[in-house]
């Protein structure tokens, strides 16, 4: 679950980095599919992809100061969650069950 979480954060630096001039502060895991940018997720639990309303929670929120961004993801699955965890701070002990 760790690594799709980096790997939706990684997707939403290119989405950054494309869209330079967006006024939005965060991106879900339905638009970088959608959009191109990563392909589904595979619930770890379940095998399933993610979708529904867990893919449209599951989210990247990032923040400019200056000319640094900071990235803060959400991951919903069905029987766990990594929740507004930062990028630096990431690791395993951040899944929690739901």
């Amino acid at each position: 679950m760790v690594a799709n979480a980096r790997q939706m954060i990684s997707a939403a630096k290119t989405y950054v980095n494309e869209n330079p001039e967006t006024t939005a502060t965060e991106v879900t895991l339905a638009t970088l599919v959608t959009d191109g940018f990563m392909e589904p997720i595979k619930d770890v639990d379940s095998s399933d992809v993610i979708t529904g309303d867990n893919e449209t929670n599951s989210k990247v929120v990032f923040a400019k100061s200056g000319n640094q961004f900071t990235y803060t993801v959400t991951l919903i699955g069905s029987k766990r969650a990594i929740t507004s965890i930062a990028e630096s701070g990431l690791g395993a002990e951040d899944v929690l069950a739901r």
